[in-house]
């Protein structure tokens, strides 16, 4: 087996683990040559399980469960968000934040889970890689359900029956935080000494 790619420089082993999304190094054959310990985490599994793997071997998606080793074979293969961008990415076209739905098999329990894909090829020595980087947005995906929200003051009524600021019910469910400024028509109203209509 190949030995992890970046390991040999302690320095890029070390950014590569300190970014905090899943970050996967595919080979020209589109097989996982390195990951990040992120990547790990997310797909629970050590990280030699998934070096020299196929994307959706590595995943663990659903479809590679049935017919391993076809990995990009498979009719499902061909609307594969993470299989399209590392092609795109390969053929010179840099793929950023497309989303993705994956099914994925752990512990031989299903799940669906909603990532952010981008990706971007890359020369080492002379060989052509891809960098794919996942970002998890399941907990905005959650978010889309139909919220109750004052007509008034815009509260959001949360699941404990509990009206809360808006700003403050996504920043607790998915990490948004919010900077406040005024749009032009609020300017004008508000400050018309200092905004010309």
């Amino acid at each position: 087996m190949t030995p992890p790619l970046l390991n040999s420089n302690g320095y890029l082993r070390s950014v590569l683990d300190a970014i905090p999304s899943p970050v996967f190094v595919l080979d020209r054959e589109v097989r996982v040559v390195d990951a990040n310990l992120s990547a790990s985490q997310f797909l629970g599994n050590e990280p030699e399980f998934m070096l020299e793997k196929l994307p959706g071997e590595a995943l663990q998606c659903i479809h590679s469960r049935d017919l391993p080793g076809v990995c990009g074979t498979t009719k499902f293969c061909k609307d594969c968000m993470a299989r399209n961008s590392v092609n795109r990415a390969m053929a010179g076209q840099r793929v950023h934040r497309e989303k993705a739905i994956f099914q994925l098999v752990a512990s031989d329990k299903l799940s669906e889970t909603h990532v952010l894909v981008t990706a971007s090829s890359f020369t080492y020595e002379d060989s052509l890689f891809c960098l794919m980087i996942f970002e998890d947005v399941m907990s905005l995906t959650e978010l889309k359900d139909i919220l109750p929200i004052c007509a008034n003051c815009k509260k959001i009524r949360n699941d404990e029956n509990y009206w809360e600021p808006f700003d403050s019910y996504l920043n607790k469910r998915s990490g948004i935080r919010f900077t406040h400024t005024l749009c032009p028509e609020c300017a004008k109203k508000l400050y018309p000494d200092f905004f010309e209509p």
